[in-house]
């Protein structure tokens, strides 16, 4: 990182500055939705030098969940899902350390970037009426089995952010352990906004519904892909994930939060299995199927 280097001009500051200015402006015509991506920690990691300076490089430690032997009890199908050598390469060269560093500079600079986004919503015109969401697009892996990154369907990977600001819906500070997917965010905003859903083609949940009622009856689990028949099924307890091979991980996160001990094999757990199992889609897209079906019209 270049030590001369601002936060205004990193690239997901422009783009925060954009969305201020639209906001402090007040020229926003109602109804508007307003999306700002912002890019950081995808890699490569990079941010002015306070961020590096907030976590010392002596203070870094390495990931809890890393164990040398993690794989061990793991399919070997795990491999194929673009499995790189970033940690290994990484490691060899004594830069993990570092590495988390720059991870977490990276994510404290997109703090700051959100925290500034909000200062200026509250002050606009727009602080009462507008619905906020934040979300990650996908989890992060610092070593945790091998991983360097996504690429997984395991709990570091799939796991994300998801925060709701519904004024008149939602109470500050309230939080809900019920299973939930980014694919729930269109019909959410849908339902809060009183917009007509396209008739049968969403597949999310309104969780407009827990935000009211945090403790309603929901869907005892949700559901992550990762290529052709690779499925990850999550339910409060439990993660099962199955591959194209028809082999198995079943992890239970009331005991074990790092996915260090796989129960698929363990018959104790049998009926756990079998009920997660039944989430699994019975229709299977093969990959570049969508792309073939409209080189053929």
């Amino acid at each position: 990182m270049h030590p001369d280097m601002t936060l205004d001009d990193h690239p997901d500051s422009k783009t925060v500055n954009w969305a201020k200015n639209k906001l402090h402006a007040g020229e926003l015509k109602e109804p508007f939705f307003l999306g700002v991506g912002i890019f950081q920690p995808h890699l490569p990691n990079y941010a002015p030098q306070e961020y590096f300076d907030r976590f010392p490089i002596e203070d870094i430690k390495i990931p809890e969940g890393f164990r040398e032997d993690d794989l061990d009890d793991v399919p070997a199908a795990h491999s194929k899902m673009a499995h790189n050598p970033w940690l290994k390469w990484i490691r060899e060269t004594n830069q993990w350390k570092p590495a988390i560093q720059a991870y977490l500079a990276s994510t404290a600079l997109v703090d700051d970037l959100v925290g500034q986004i909000m200062e200026t919503l509250e002050n606009s015109q727009y602080a009462d009426n507008t619905i906020i969401v934040l979300w990650s697009d996908h989890g992060f892996q610092l070593g945790e089995k091998g991983r360097w990154g996504k690429y997984s369907l395991w709990e570091r990977a799939t796991r994300v952010n998801l925060m709701w600001v519904a004024p008149g819906v939602t109470t500050p500070g309230t939080v809900t352990d019920k299973p939930a997917n980014l694919l729930d965010i269109y019909p959410t905003l849908v339902s809060l906004t009183g917009l007509e859903p396209p008739e049968g083609q969403l597949e999310g949940n309104d969780l407009s519904i827990l935000m009211k009622n945090p403790d309603t009856s929901w869907d005892d689990t949700t559901i992550t892909t990762f290529g052709y028949k690779n499925y990850g099924v999550r339910s409060n307890r439990y993660r099962y994930i199955t591959y194209e091979d028809g082999t198995e991980e079943l992890y239970d996160h009331a005991k074990d939060k790092w996915e260090w001990t796989n129960l698929a094999d363990n018959p104790e757990y049998a009926a756990i299995k079998k009920k997660m199992r039944k989430e699994i889609p019975a229709h299977h897209q093969p990959m570049g199927a969508i792309e073939a079906f409209f080189e053929s019209r």
